[in-house]
């Protein structure tokens, strides 16, 4: 069997957004591949707002048995994306052949107070009443989870569900005491630091007294690291602080998406403040514990990020980190774990960088700021092509992108210059055992390589953990999918 030459089949091919070279999955790949990066509602580069989550409805009416409650949990504990993973929760629930499996996979999929209420709205939102029997044993088997501080610290009055409507809708007996207190409004008003700070203002005071208690959460502390600067706390307190957004023990606990980390480094590095080194410092290190799950590769590894046009799109409306940010991101991970790593960006050119020796953030908005010098086109097959023009040998090439890939030198897609096109001929010239890896950054819906595709190998997501795949695909025994079925 040919290596490097494999057969397409046409009718799995098709075409992207740009008009480009693409090809279909099969619907469980598909169903991964969009929920994994998905954010429910919010808009994208491509598409209307709502698409991604009318187009997942339709891919779980075709698939049986459990698969979209393993992915439901998996996307919430490994990739951290909570509303999809309850909105999949929901779909499972009004689905007569996933229904058996809705009560077991509840409790573990909803792992905040707040999901309780979120699960409710969504289905009535989405489905209306009746609710399905094993979503409201499900909820009802949730609700021991949580303590009083919990319940009360997602206490909304002024929301469509609130614990009281669920608990009128399912009925659940414990914790009982609770249960009393959630019916008759009587929880006790949590210590958070929202409420503090709403008290006090942003002022010393009251984050050194947050801070002496314990109050200020992981999450709360990232966002919080400008304030704490403005509000000029003691070198004590600040101290106190970033030794714990850096502690390796509290990282491996929390669920942060690791391009939190650069959107905290973007909002100190201009600030001038006195003391700033100190808080970016603090980040770089947390940021390298958050991704020392990466194998490190032996050979060299072409790591190949799109800052083209689509990739500007914010993740979500209030955020400033862009699906470009979170490629750069990842590939300068990845740069720091590679024997020998050749690093790029690509647009309408391709360009080389040497990041080799800085800090993952650093590298990161020095790679983020070479999008100016490689324009707004998808040309990703021209970093393969740089390979084959300066005869690179290379053991695999990581391409970080939204899949949108073109030839904006040839029109309507019709050139030879794609990805998939240049790959094979880059295995047949000069090592016929590369492997490609493309990271899909946006769940579109297509791939730039046929699935039967040995050599190239598809993983979705946006944190640390879908590295684990690059080893696991090395040893040649599984795949994103299929860890995903054996493991949940």
């Amino acid at each position: 069997m040919s290596k490097w030459n494999v057969k397409t089949d046409g009718k799995n091919k098709t075409t992207n957004y740009e008009g480009g070279e693409a090809f279909k999955l099969d619907d469980e790949t598909k169903l991964l591949q969009m929920s994994a990066t998905c954010l429910v509602n919010e808009p994208k580069f491509y598409g209307e707002t709502g698409d991604t989550v009318d187009e997942i409805r339709k891919l779980a009416e075709n698939i049986e048995d459990k698969y979209i409650l393993q992915l439901a949990e998996y996307v919430r504990t490994e990739l951290y994306l909570r509303s999809i993973s309850h909105y999949l929760l929901v779909l499972a629930a009004n689905m007569e052949n996933t229904k058996q499996y809705v009560r077991e996979y509840t409790p573990k999929i909803i792992q905040r107070a707040d999901g309780i209420t979120e699960v409710m709205a969504c289905q009535l939102d989405v489905f209306g009443k009746p609710i399905p029997n094993c979503l409201k044993k499900g909820l009802k088997d949730t609700f021991p989870k949580f303590d009083e501080y919990q319940f009360a610290k997602y206490h909304r009055k002024n929301r469509d569900v609130t614990f009281k409507d669920v608990i009128m809708l399912t009925h659940p007996k414990e914790p009982s005491e609770i249960i009393d207190k959630l019916l008759d409004d009587n929880l006790k008003t949590p210590e958070t630091w929202e409420v503090k700070i709403s008290e006090k203002g942003n002022t010393a005071e009251a984050w050194e007294e947050l801070i002496d208690n314990e109050k200020l959460p992981y999450f709360a502390s990232l966002r919080n690291l400008r304030n704490l600067l403005e509000a000029d706390i003691s070198d004590e307190h600040l101290t106190k602080v970033l030794d714990y957004i850096s502690n390796p023990e509290i990282i491996e606990k929390v669920q942060v998406l690791p391009f939190r980390y650069y959107s905290a480094y973007l909002a100190i590095r201009n600030e001038g403040h006195t003391r700033a080194k100190w808080v970016l410092d603090a980040l770089e290190k947390a940021a390298k514990k958050a991704f020392d799950n990466i194998p490190y590769l032996d050979g060299t590894t072409l790591i190949a990020c799109d800052t083209s046009g689509s990739m500007t799109m914010g993740v979500s409306r209030n955020s400033t980190i862009a699906n470009q940010d979170i490629a750069v991101l990842l590939g300068s991970a990845m740069d720091k774990y590679t024997d020998k790593g050749l690093f790029g960006v690509f647009g309408k050119r391709w360009a080389i960088e040497n990041i080799t020796g800085s800090d993952i953030l650093s590298s990161t908005l020095k790679a983020r700021n070479m999008s100016g010098r490689v324009g707004h086109a998808t040309n990703g097959w021209k970093a393969i092509k740089w390979l084959r023009n300066n005869d690179k040998y290379v053991d695999r090439i990581m391409v970080f992108t939204d899949e949108q890939l073109w030839d904006s030198t040839s029109r309507y897609g019709s050139s030879e210059h794609t990805i998939r096109k240049e790959f094979n001929k880059y295995k047949q010239e000069i090592n016929p055992d590369a492997k490609v890896y493309v990271f899909d950054l946006a769940g579109y819906g297509s791939v730039s390589f046929p699935q039967n595709d040995n050599s190239s190998v598809m993983i979705s997501g946006w944190n640390s953990n879908i590295f684990d795949f690059i080893e696991i695909n090395e040893q040649g025994y599984d795949s994103q999918l299929n860890y995903i079925k054996n493991h949940y």
